[in-house]
């Protein structure tokens, strides 16, 4: 008999006999076993949820009744009716089927004995352990341990105090036990394997070798020191890759009338277009140059060139003059990786008195894209209005493919980015985790990032030889872009060339070029000799008579092509001042190169980003000025100006040639560059 507010007692527990083991008081029951038998109202809740699916529930209710003797409802005011043990007795047997079922085991023997003479049968928490695993798992490890040299695992006793069957311990061995033997078991072999003797050794070992295991490079894994044809092989990798990005830049130069029709726009909107593109490339050495120091060369060379080919294909669906600046602004981002990073690259792989027979290969690849281009998009223009949407689709397929071959056939030129990997494979292959590379302490935050390595090539216009250099080689580059925009339309106005004739001129470049490349070869052999001479211990300084014999061809040039264009003199007389014009540029964009790389190894990627960054805002203006220049002031003074500012600016070779090693000594921003 109940009483509303009380609960009723559990029946009390017989003591145990002498002698023999409380199990019981060893493995407490569970916090939600205890509440189904003090609560049966809980109990047959949560009984209903963990034999579900089992045909019969009226036995686990007879349990219920059997244990609590009477309960009280939901709001404490009629009791709860009490179902006959005898009608679980008779379902026992479908239940222990169902269970059977449910388990996925079978029900030990012991507890199938249906003969009715069963001493005991099953309490409420022997049967939620079997349909409730996650009940078990909350049973504290330590309770687990205190059984596991037992061999059968005692069940709780009945409410009635009848001892149940005792089950196998397998069967309720949780799940947290089972790991834990595996992980015991895992960590005692791996003991078994470890040889703390050896692993010392190995450590011994590397630490002799490595001092504070510290990984470097050995002479024979220095890409200055490989093998003569695996250099050239990477130097014409890096050599195309620029070529491809320099090629989008004036290709669609011929095409500003068509451009000017398509999209109703006026001569200056399509000339700033054609244009875009290279002042697109005053902002990717910000960013790039930095990339190919802390990643590698192949990293902040190839995937970039990648990026700017899928958006050069964007830009060739452009539909309206503003999208299609747009999209080659981005492109020209992502083009100045290889114009900024492959003369690091160069720089990698090849010794001083070889590095600018290197850079005159780096450089002509440069210079052929620039002036090849505007002959082959004269060509597509002539096809049709979409003549530059081709252009636009044959370059972003050359600026994808070629960065893709050269990523998986190349290897890295970076000296701490290849000992990075060597020390970790180095790490992997002994054990020893001490091992590391400068690049593996080395990391930055992004604002250090910004401030150390997007900052420097802005800092590098505060020391004058950087200065200096970049202003005169900036002035050759914006000539060269000047004449791609200006040389077309002059040809066309006295000679009546057509559209396409009428860049060919441009072609007469090239031979200027070769002429230019071969006066820096053999300047280059004469540093050459020298450095043999002194043991390697040569100046920079001499790299630049090269630039001092031979920087007037530049100026020079301007003055034929300028005072010779005339309808009463032979065509071919102006296309020798362009071949003047093209060895002039040659010999000054080459030797400032070499020589600012020598200055300035360490951050010869910064130097040559800063110069790119120059040079790209010449590019890009020189031709928005060029017509109303040429218009204005006619073809001879317009040329007469340019060559008097190339004349003023030759000099300069003769002073950083006698005064550059003392400018060196005293540059009070040495500090701020490292």
């Amino acid at each position: 008999m109940t009483t509303e507010g009380f609960e009723p007692s559990p029946p009390e527990r017989p003591a145990p006999e002498a002698g023999a083991l409380d199990h019981s008081a060893r493995l407490p029951v569970p916090s939600n076993t205890v509440s189904k038998a003090t609560n049966p109202l809980r109990a047959q809740t949560v009984m209903s949820q963990d034999v579900e699916g089992s045909a019969d529930h009226k036995s686990i209710q007879s349990h219920i009744s059997h244990t609590s003797q009477g309960s009280i409802n939901s709001h404490g005011s009629e009791p709860t009716k009490i179902l006959s043990s005898h009608s679980a007795h008779e379902n026992e047997q479908t239940t222990i089927n169902n269970l059977e079922t449910k388990c996925g085991k079978d029900i030990p023997p012991t507890l199938k004995q249906n003969n009715g003479a069963r001493k005991s049968t099953p309490s409420i928490s022997s049967i939620s352990s079997l349909t409730n695993p996650i009940q078990r798992k909350q049973t504290s490890k330590s309770d687990w341990e205190s059984e596991s040299s037992a061999t059968v695992f005692p069940y709780h006793e009945n409410v009635d105090g009848a001892q149940v069957d005792e089950l196998p311990q397998s069967m309720f061995e949780s799940l947290e036990l089972r790991l834990s033997r595996t992980r015991d078991s895992d960590f005692s072999q791996i003991n078994e394997k470890l040889d703390l003797g050896e692993l010392t050794r190995k450590r011994d070992e590397a630490e002799e070798k490595y001092p504070n295991f510290n990984v470097y490079l050995e002479q024979e894994e220095l890409p200055i020191n490989w093998p003569t044809n695996k250099k050239i092989y990477h130097t014409i990798g890096y050599g195309i890759t620029t070529f491809a990005s320099q090629f989008n830049a004036s290709l669609i130069s011929p095409s500003n009338e068509a451009i000017g029709k398509e999209f109703h726009v006026g001569r200056e909107v399509g000339t700033l277009i054609f244009s875009i593109y290279v002042l697109g490339q005053t902002v990717g050495p910000m960013i790039f140059a930095p990339l190919s120091e802390v990643s590698g060369r192949k990293i902040g060379v190839f995937i970039p060139c990648m990026i700017a080919g899928i958006w050069t294909c964007v830009a060739a669906c452009a539909s309206s003059a503003w999208s299609l600046m747009v999209f080659r602004f981005i492109a020209g981002v992502f083009s100045a990786a290889p114009i900024v990073s492959s003369g690091g690259a160069l720089g990698d792989l090849w010794k001083p008195k070889q590095r600018a027979s290197a850079l005159v290969l780096y450089s002509l690849c440069i210079i052929i894209g620039s002036a090849a281009a505007p002959v082959i998009g004269a060509l597509l223009d002539v096809t049709g209005s979409y003549g530059w949407r081709w252009g636009c689709w044959l370059n972003g397929i050359l600026q994808i493919l070629l960065p893709t071959i050269n990523l998986f056939t190349l290897t890295e030129t970076y000296g701490p980015v290849l000992a990075k990997k060597k020390a970790q494979y180095l790490r992997h292959k002994t054990g020893v985790w001490d091992l590391h590379a400068d690049l593996d302490m080395y990391s930055l935050s992004l604002s250090e990032f910004i401030q150390i390595h997007c900052m420097r090539p802005i800092l590098m216009f505060a020391t004058p030889i950087i200065f200096v250099l970049v202003i005169y080689c900036a002035f050759v580059y914006g000539l060269l872009f000047l004449a791609i925009a200006t040389v077309g339309m002059e040809f066309q106005k006295y000679h009546h060339f057509s559209k396409v004739a009428s860049y060919c001129p441009l072609l007469a470049i090239f031979p200027g070029f070769a002429t230019g490349c071969f006066v820096n070869v053999l300047n280059s052999r004469r540093y050459a000799r020298l450095s043999d001479k002194k043991g390697g211990n040569v100046p920079p300084e001499e790299r630049l008579p090269a630039m001092m014999t031979a920087g007037w061809f530049m100026p020079c040039g301007l003055f034929i092509y300028g005072w010779t264009m005339n309808e009463h003199i032979h065509w071919f007389v102006p296309i020798i001042g362009i071949a003047f014009m093209g060895g002039g540029i040659s010999i000054v964009f080459q030797g400032c190169l070499v020589y600012m790389v020598d200055v300035y190894t360490k951050y010869s990627a910064s130097a040559i980003a800063a110069n790119t960054v120059m040079r790209s805002v010449f590019g890009g203006v020189f031709p928005l000025f060029a017509y109303q220049m040429f218009v204005g002031m006619g073809i001879h003074w317009a040329a007469s100006l340019l060559g008097f500012v190339g004349l003023i600016l030759w000099p300069m070779s003769w002073v950083f040639y006698f005064t550059g090693a003392r400018i060196r000594k005293y540059n009070p921003y040495g500090k701020l560059l490292s």
